[in-house]
This record gives structure tokens, C-alpha cells and sequence, in this order.
């Protein structure tokens, strides 16, 4: 992350886990997610950006990957053999613009200097995170939407954007109204149990409590579905 902050400065914008890991949430992560407004050609930035990896010490680059979403690639740390997933989604813009976020909560334990890097505008992340949500059944989307929910509101322009062309379960892209995307929030909701939470959440809240997480996640949701419904 300090690596890609620097080569490529505020070209690619941090989104996802890893931001959320730079303000303090406890879940961990080692993907790295970017957005990213493109300059050239999809798989010219695959191949500069394998070189660009390849380069640091003991990383080896996997997998590469490209569409019409972005650029995927996938690294294995030699030794541990720990693997990690950097994803670039191509946007053509931002809603909000994106602001400078310090590493150094996740650098200094690791004696590195902090990098400064452009980050994705929370209330904008949101929104994303919101329909992620929608599009597919992962418990750490709602436990990110729970953070979120303690630090912004989401922004309306985006949420409705990304509803317009949602693909659940990689589906065709399809409209939903915010009253459809409520509903389908509900039953996420309604369906999560402690043994769900307990398989999906326990290995990436190392150290983390799980009593009480369900009525937590539960009540922060149905916080946000109340807010989703007034948008009608």
C-alpha cells in the first residue's frame, strides 16, 4: 500500500477493507481496493502494474487479470506463501472528491515510513458498500456497514447510481428502487444468525468479541433500511 501510494501517488484511490483498517476497524484484510479513472488502456496498466509489484522483494505476482470492471491481480508473499488481491476499478468519476488519508496507523508497527495516499470519500464508499451489500452474501459487508454507519451517512447521488445498474450475485444489471433495496436488506438481515457470524467473522476479528455482534450489526442496519426507505 505505502509502495502504490508513492509510484502512483493519487491515481489510484483506496476504497474497501484497507481504508476502513486505516480508521481503526478491527476487521482484518489484506486486499487492497482501488478505484481508479482511466488513462490507458486496461490491460497496459495490468502489465505495468504486475512490473511495478514484481519489483518488491520477496512478492511474487500470481495472477492478472482484466475487463471491462478493472484490472485484478493477485500476489503471494514468499516464505509465508500469504496471499493478497489487489483490485482497480475503472470509474469515470467520483461523486465526491477523494481525500488524503495517512497510513501510519498500519506502517509504524512495522517501522515504515507513512505514505499519504488518496482515499475514497466515506459517504461515497458507502453507498458502494451499500449495494455491495445487495450484490452479494458476505456477512463482512454488513459488519463494514455497521463502521461506516458510526462515521457518515451515505451519499444519496451515488446509492441511487449504483442501484440503478445492481448485479446480484453477478447477474445481469438490473434497476432497483431504494423501497427494493430495503427489502432486500431486510432479509440479509432477518436471515443472519450467531452460527453465520461466527463462521464468516471470527477469522477476520482476531481478538474480537462476538457476544452481542448480532443485535449490534442488526440495529446499525435497520438504522440505514429506515434511512434507504425515505428515499421512496
Amino acid at each position: 500500500m505505502n509502495f502504490l501510494a508513492v509510484k502512483y501517488k493519487n491515481q489510484l484511490v483506496l476504497k474497501g477493507g484497507m481504508l476502513l483498517r486505516l480508521l481503526d476497524s478491527p476487521r482484518i484484510t489484506r486486499d487492497l481496493d482501488y478505484s481508479w479513472i482511466r488513462t490507458k488502456k486496461r490491460n497496459l496498466f495490468a502489465s505495468e502494474l504486475k512490473e511495478a509489484l514484481k519489483s518488491l522483494e520477496g512478492l511474487q505476482v500470481v495472477d492478472v487479470k482484466t475487463n471491462s470492471r478493472g484490472v485484478f491481480l493477485e500476489v503471494v508473499e514468499e516464505g509465508s506463501n500469504l496471499r493478497a488481491k489487489v483490485e482497480v476499478n475503472v470509474v469515470n468519476s467520483f461523486h465526491r472528491p477523494p481525500k488524503p488519508m495517512s497510513t501510519s496507523s498500519l506502517s509504524q508497527p512495522y517501522d515504515l515510513k507513512p505514505q499519504v495516499l488518496a482515499s475514497m470519500d466515506l459517504a461515497e464508499m458507502f453507498s458502494h458498500k451499500i449495494a455491495a451489500a445487495l450484490e452479494r452474501d458476505l456477512l463482512r459487508d454488513l459488519y463494514d456497514i455497521m463502521i461506516l454507519a458510526r462515521l457518515t451517512s451515505f451519499d444519496e447521488e451515488t446509492l441511487r447510481e449504483r442501484l440503478s445498474k445492481l448485479e446480484i450475485r453477478r447477474g445481469r444489471p438490473r434497476s432497483v428502487t431504494p423501497s427494493e433495496a430495503a427489502k432486500l436488506l431486510q432479509r440479509k438481515i432477518d436471515a443472519l444468525t450467531p452460527e453465520a457470524i461466527a463462521t464468516e467473522l471470527l477469522p477476520v476479528l482476531e481478538g474480537q468479541p462476538l457476544q452481542g455482534l448480532e443485535t449490534i450489526l442488526k440495529a446499525a442496519v435497520t438504522q440505514i433500511i429506515a434511512q434507504i426507505e425515505t428515499l421512496g
